[in-house]
């Protein structure tokens, strides 16, 4: 599918503003950029601006908070038609800059809501979004009112970076392509690449790493070198480790097409990278975790507003990849990492490989199909109402994995079609009486007593709910294979 920009005579407007990139946030994201430090969330804007721009729009930036107080001064002169009093048909932010925005709209926070889109890497789930909703049951691991939630948005106006959280919207990044799939990288390799830029990540790790150095030699990219090797704790790397620091692009990309394996060491969760090794040929090598971790057992989770669990480091690839060009094993067993190597080198070195929603085309289409549809100034139903797929779940299991098993997925946007008595009926499900709350699991038959809830609220309507004793009516719908944001008869 080709894009063309769009005439210059009536392009949208669109504002970008990255809280996190502002000098009262302190993150230091630039500044750290070229020393290993976070960079998922820098590609994921990097992505969208450079989509937007393609698409036509004409674009507003900010990255401070003057520059975002000027951009929302009322447009007067008339030009493109607009929803409400503000010129952008979109406003563009992360958690930080929506913090920032709020407190700097105060009462006119309201008249922008509607345009909002959210970068958030992890997702926030609807019962993190909902000020109003407390536990059913006394539940002190989870903190539900805390900093990052209570935005009562709709919960699609969140964009994540997988695809995990189907109550969120799919934004996902572009992973490069700097080689022709009819050239295959070398099949005799003996070169590995350790995912791990920073040392914190190879505590542990020495066993682990001395079997991958059984069969191959190993690589590392540490970017903790710049200005700090006296002051950090060098014997976390084995001295059997290559390290090249910090790379630039094209030097990375070759390192990678110049390895067969790409070393995962459990942490940091859910990158980008994985993606790029496997699109140079790489195997990426996925540890599992276990127990799985979530925010009542990990400190990086713990103020995240997500009940999600994460079972190994990189879910997405586990989930939607998988063998030859991902392996997820247990890091801990030693004798099954040996043998998952050994497994490895017996099969042919795989192409390289991208699933076409991480493709630049890929990323051009969903937001086309987003902005052109996802409307929340104006509603209407999309994805389209014949698209619904319903499914009665097993007791305890959530909608999201309702549907995953039977491959489909979870269309929180068409929850409200089943939301109601007709529905029940529609299904075969007898419902003896009928409760309204604010439950996670609604709509839903609760089997201790026989009851059928219903939601009263629909920004509570959500797939990732489960309670035990209770079978929920699951909205689930198709997808189109590589692109799984979009139903078959999604329009863009």
């Amino acid at each position: 599918m080709f894009f063309t920009k769009a005439p210059l005579l009536c392009m949208a407007q669109v504002l970008i503003h990255i809280g996190a990139l502002t000098d009262k946030a302190g993150f230091h994201f630039a500044e750290n950029a070229g020393k290993g430090g976070p960079l998922g969330e820098l590609v994921q804007w990097s992505d969208l601006i450079a989509s937007l721009y393609a698409l036509g729009y004409n674009i507003d930036f900010s990255t401070e908070i003057a520059q975002l107080k000027s951009s929302l001064v009322v447009n007067n002169r008339g030009g493109c038609p607009s929803v409400s009093e503000t010129k952008y048909t979109a406003i563009f932010v992360d958690i930080v800059g929506l913090k920032q925005l709020k407190k700097l709209t105060k009462n006119r926070f309201q008249m922008y809501k509607c345009l909002l889109r959210v970068l958030d890497t992890f997702g926030t789930e609807p019962v993190f979004n909902y000020k109003k909703w407390k536990p059913e049951k006394d539940d002190h691991n989870h903190d539900y009112g805390h900093t990052w939630g209570n935005w009562e948005l709709n919960p699609r106006q969140f964009w994540t970076m997988y695809p995990h959280t189907p109550d969120n919207s799919f934004l996902g990044f572009v992973v490069e392509q700097h080689r022709s799939t009819s050239s295959p990288p070398p099949p005799d390799s003996q070169k590995s690449l350790v995912y791990g830029k920073e040392l914190y990540m190879w505590k542990g790790k020495s066993d682990y790493l001395s079997i991958i150095a059984k069969y191959f030699d190993v690589h590392a990219t540490i970017g903790s070198t710049v200005g700090k090797r006296d002051k950090l704790d060098w014997s976390l790397v084995p001295s059997l480790v290559h390290n090249h620091g910090i790379l630039g692009g094209a030097e990375l990309q070759q390192l990678l097409q110049e390895s067969r394996l790409f070393v995962g060491l459990g942490f940091p969760y859910e990158g980008p990278a994985p993606l790029e090794a496997i699109a140079q040929g790489c195997v990426f090598l996925n540890p599992r975790v276990d127990p799985p971790v979530d925010r009542t057992n990990s400190d990086f989770f713990k103020k995240k507003p997500t009940n999600r669990q994460i079972d190994s480091q990189n879910p997405y690839m586990a989930a939607f990849v998988g063998e030859p060009h991902v392996y997820t094993f247990n890091a801990e067993n030693l004798t099954e990492v040996e043998l998952t190597v050994q497994r490895i080198l017996k099969q042919p070195r795989p192409p390289p490989y991208l699933p076409y929603e991480f493709t630049f085309a890929g990323m051009l289409e969903r937001i086309t199909a987003y902005l052109n549809n996802q409307q929340y100034c104006r509603p209407h139903q999309w994805p389209p109402s014949d698209s619904l797929v319903t499914r009665l779940s097993r007791p305890g299991v959530s909608c999201k994995q309702t549907c995953y098993d039977e491959g489909l997925v979870c269309e929180p946007e068409l929850f409200h079609l089943l939301n109601n008595e007709e529905a029940f009926a529609k299904n075969g499900i007898e419902c003896p009486s009928i409760q309204r709350g604010h439950s996670v699991h609604a709509p839903s038959l609760v089997t201790s007593d026989s009851h059928c809830s219903l939601q009263d609220d629909e920004l509570m309507l959500s797939c990732a709910g489960s309670e035990k004793d209770v079978k929920r009516l699951c909205s689930c719908r198709q997808y189109r294979r590589g692109q799984v944001a979009l139903c078959l008869s999604c329009s863009l």
